[in-house]
């Protein structure tokens, strides 16, 4: 018995000496079987000469194994299922049976783009400027092709909690408490606040482009993304979330953003979509441009009030920066700027029920870094 276990353990080791130093080289790995040096040089067969410059860049631009775009073969996908399809993009979920020593199984988001190929790798471009700059945008795992179709799909990660719409849906807004709510509107702005600092905006903001996961909240689907100095006035969204500029057929602005971000806010708030009760048509859109506005939920901080107001500003210049309002709502977390309406909101019964730590801990340190 102890030699079996004796053999066991050599077999470990050996097993760990081997995913520490690349067999090329010789040198330590910067992670399970990825070497900075040698590995930027597999995994670049794409058939197209853009993507492949695309990834090789990423790789040796990679501080480790986590930030690094690679082409995954498509057979390395299993139970592969359509979820969904938008005016841009076809979506499916299945699960990446990744080539590595643990022979891990990944769920993954894989997404087909119907747009022009030079606009599918616009996307790319803006996933790796923004997501090097920011670990909490939705990540990039690498880039596959439907083998039958040969077009090109990206390899995404997978939502655990779904998005943002259909999160409030399931949670039941009202028993969120403000610090929750806060707490998810700051992860949007401040992921928000890195694709402006890196010159671009969204133009797609809405509650199913905000995807949901344990403990933070993530911005997806770049696919409109584009430089603000590129942005045409063409109408592009969801109607509630556009801006009445661009309803106007003004170009598209940070400031733009920053409306939409707002009618977030009053989702977040009321815990149902915007203009539910309205049709969404030319009617709701004059309206908007008129000065129409989603209304709050009861009980709503005045602060929040205040800061939704400015959002939805008809004058586009009177709107707050992404940067002053990350620095606005971490205020309000950091210092429990709701715990008042809080104590309103919750019957006194509740107020002294155990939360969990855990969570309340890494959201905070999250704050504390940015």
């Amino acid at each position: 018995m102890a030699e079996i276990a004796f053999e066991k353990l050599r077999e470990l080791g050996e097993h760990i000496t081997a995913c520490n130093f690349c067999a090329a080289c010789n040198r330590p790995n910067s992670g399970i079987e990825w070497c900075r040096l040698c590995s930027p040089h597999k995994n670049l067969s794409t058939g197209n000469s853009e993507i492949d410059e695309i990834l090789y860049s990423r790789q040796i631009h990679a501080k480790n194994c986590d930030e690094i775009i690679e082409y995954v073969p498509h057979s390395d996908f299993k139970d592969i299922r359509q979820i969904g399809q938008g005016g841009f993009a076809f979506i499916y979920t299945a699960t990446w049976e990744k080539k590595t020593p643990q022979e891990v199984s990944i769920p993954v988001v894989l997404k087909k783009s119907k747009n022009p190929i030079h606009e599918f790798i616009g996307e790319i471009r803006v996933h790796c400027d923004c997501s090097l700059a920011n670990n909490y945008i939705t990540q990039l795992y690498g880039i596959t092709k439907d083998p039958i179709t040969e077009e090109f799909m990206m390899v995404l990660e997978y939502a655990s909690k779904g998005n943002l719409r259909q999160f409030l849906k399931n949670a039941n807004s009202s028993e969120l408490s403000w610090k929750n709510k806060t707490k998810i509107l700051y992860d949007v702005i401040y992921d928000l606040h890195i694709i402006h600092k890196k010159g671009y905006v969204h133009k797609d903001l809405h509650s199913g482009n905000i995807l949901c996961f344990d403990y933070y909240t993530k911005i997806s689907d770049m696919g409109l993304s584009q430089s603000v100095y590129d942005s045409k006035p063409t109408v592009y969204g969801v109607m509630p979330y556009i801006a009445p500029e661009v309803l106007e057929n003004e170009k598209y602005t940070y400031a733009s953003d920053i409306y939409s971000f707002g009618i977030i806010m009053a989702e977040v708030s009321l815990g149902k979509p915007p203009y539910a009760e309205y049709p969404h048509d030319e009617s709701l859109a004059l309206a908007i441009c008129n000065g129409l506005r989603p209304g709050l939920s009861a009980g709503t901080p005045e602060p929040y009030c205040e800061l939704f107001r400015r959002c939805t500003d008809t004058v586009p210049e009177k709107r707050p920066s992404s940067e002053e309002i990350v620095t606005t709502i971490r205020a309000w977390l950091l210092f429990d700027e709701f715990e008042g309406a809080e104590m309103l909101r919750t019957p006194l019964t509740q107020r002294f029920i155990r939360r969990p730590f855990i969570r309340v801990v890494i959201c905070q340190f999250k704050i504390f870094l940015n």
